[in-house]
C-alpha cells in the first residue's frame, strides 16, 4: 500500500500520546484533526475511509453504524508494517535489482571499450 502525505500525517496525529487509544468521532474530533493538520474536513474524511479500507483504522458504533473511528493494530504499529512491506518487496525483487546492476556494468564496460578503440 502506498501512503500519501496526509495518510502519514493522520496516522502520526492519531498515534500521539494518549490519542492512540481513544475513539474519534466524525464530527468535532475530525474537524479538530483537519484543522490541526491544515486540510479540509472532507479530505480528512476520505483519507480516514482509505485507511479503514486498508486495515489501519477501524470503525466503531452501535447497531452497525460507524459513529467513531480508532486505530487498529496495524494503525498503532504502522511504521513497523510499512518496514515489513518494504522488506517483502525487496525480497521479491532482489533478482531484478541484481540483473539491472549487471546490465549497467556491462553497458559501462562496453562504453569504456568503445572509447578506448575510438581513441
Amino acid at each position: 500500500m502506498k501512503f500519501d502525505r496526509l495518510s502519514k500525517k493522520i496516522l502520526c496525529y492519531m498515534n500521539e500520546g494518549e490519542r492512540a487509544y481513544r475513539l474519534f468521532d466524525f464530527g468535532d474530533d475530525l474537524e479538530e484533526m483537519a484543522k490541526d493538520l491544515s486540510c479540509h474536513v472532507e479530505k480528512a474524511r476520505a483519507n480516514i475511509r482509505y485507511l479503514q479500507e486498508h486495515g489501519y483504522i477501524t470503525y466503531n458504533g452501535a447497531n452497525g453504524s460507524a459513529r467513531w473511528f480508532s486505530l487498529d493494530h496495524k494503525g498503532l504499529h504502522w511504521k513497523e508494517f510499512r518496514r515489513l512491506e518494504r522488506i517483502d518487496y525487496l525480497q521479491e525483487k532482489w533478482i531484478d535489482f541484481l540483473a539491472m546492476l549487471f546490465a549497467l556494468m556491462a553497458l559501462a564496460l562496453s562504453i569504456i571499450t568503445s572509447l578506448q578503440n575510438w581513441l
